[in-house]
């Protein structure tokens, strides 16, 4: 048990894991556990009164009935796309030693190190934390001859603990106050798949068209019989024995409609574009501005996210860094804390940005090198520098450096078939 106040963050640690996990028994065990959710008479009734009293996970199973409650796995659908928008392609980290920058490449640039960010990242948007606070620098020199970071699992603060001062720098995790909303789409869906179980197909038919199995063994029906022997009941008029086909309507609609309003309420307080999870209105294909257009919540908060992870990786990647250079001996020093840069994670339009380098050419606003840039922000120098002079050649802007002509004329060399000019 943890200490008082870590006990708080502690119990919601375990109920944010509870529905990160997905685990039905976890959740029904967690929520009949809770002190608030102790068992009550209210519990077992019905109306306003039964379903107020409890989360759905923790209202008692009716005796002798089997379990139907189903689990939406959204939690863990969130924390995915919270790590996939941070480190889906991972961060920059650059400092001013050259014998430095070489080493931190060597050590971050890996598999290990991108699925340890990815790792941690999901795991802190389940369970909260001030992001890479739980990296933590380790060594083995006989598994690795450099430093490496490690992620701490469970350990922007929480709005459950402002008032805690010791609880504030443990951060909030993105499925906080969305709990019962999460509760609410598990009974949504739960009750759709009631509404499937009871309207499968059923006969009701008299008893004497049900088959004896032995004493004590009850009867059957057998649904695919063709003829059945003529029985001596009561009937009413000249109507034969009845048998009474029963299918209830299921309300796809109505629980469809709840389903996306609940489902939009919780990717709205957790702060997430439902098109980040692939929820789109319709299947026309769409341009990387509407698409940034329309995942602005969720760019929102990878904006707030990655400041705090910057902050975070810089200070841990220079601690990394004398840490190895002290074990190893490398020699690596640096003046100044790495910086950290996030790549944009939204592709350019091709075609927004050719519109744009046409418009910069005819205003005269842009040379050509900026716009070659703009197109192509991938490009390092040298194939910024080939392209624009392939631009300039193809449109006949390209000048001869005056310099070489006058070397080709001191040499007695013709240019293009003509004859140096001669001193007088």
């Amino acid at each position: 048990m943890a200490p008082a106040p870590f006990d708080l963050a502690a119990a919601r640690m375990r109920e944010h894991d509870a529905w990160y996990v997905g685990d039905p028994d976890r959740l029904a065990r967690h929520y009949s556990s809770a002190p608030a959710a102790r068992t009550r008479p209210s519990q077992y009734r019905g109306g306003l009164v039964g379903a107020a009293s409890r989360f759905f996970w923790g209202r008692p199973s009716p005796p002798d009935q089997r379990r139907t409650r189903l689990h939406v796995p959204l939690a863990a659908d969130i924390a995915a796309a919270s790590a996939d928008l941070l480190f889906s392609e991972p961060p920059r980290l650059t400092v001013d030693n050259p014998r430095a920058q070489a080493r931190l490449d060597d050590i971050l640039n890996t598999p290990t190190i991108h699925s340890g960010l990815l790792e941690g990242a999901e795991v802190a948007a389940a369970l909260g934390g001030v992001y890479p606070v739980y990296l933590r620098v380790v060594w083995d020199a006989e598994l690795e001859a450099h430093a490496m970071l490690d992620p701490v699992d469970r350990r922007c603060p929480a709005r459950h603990w402002r008032g805690v001062p010791d609880l504030a720098p443990l951060g909030r995790s993105d499925l906080d106050g969305v709990e019962p909303l999460l509760d609410a789409l598990d009974e949504t869906y739960s009750s759709w798949m009631r509404d499937v179980r009871l309207a499968k197909a059923r006969l009701l038919v008299p008893v004497g068209y049900l088959q004896s199995q032995g004493p004590g063994q009850s009867a059957s029906w057998d649904d695919d019989q063709e003829v059945f022997t003529e029985l001596n009941m009561l009937t009413r008029g000249d109507a034969g024995a009845p048998i009474t086909a029963t299918q209830f309507a299921i309300r796809v609609q109505e629980h469809r409609e709840t389903v996306e309003e609940i489902v939009r309420a919780i990717l709205r307080t957790a702060g997430y574009s439902p098109p980040t999870f692939g929820d789109h209105d319709d299947g026309a294909p769409v341009t990387a501005t509407e698409i940034t257009a329309r995942e602005r919540s969720s760019e929102r908060t990878r904006a707030k996210k990655s400041l705090y992870w910057a902050a975070g990786l810089s200070s841990i990647s220079a601690a990394l860094l004398d840490v190895d250079r002290t074990v190893f001996g490398t020699g690596a020093t640096v003046t100044a804390p790495p910086v950290v840069k996030f790549p944009d994670r939204t592709q350019p339009d091709p075609e927004a940005l050719a519109r744009t380098a046409q418009l910069l050419h005819a205003g005269e606003s842009a040379s050509a090198e900026v716009r070659v840039r703009m197109v192509h922000p991938d490009w390092g120098e040298p194939e910024v520098a080939a392209e624009v002079q392939r631009i300039l050649d193809e449109t006949g802007r390209s000048v001869p450096d005056p310099a070489a002509f006058r070397g080709f004329a001191e040499s007695g060399d013709t240019v293009d078939g003509l004859e140096p000019a001669r001193g007088r």
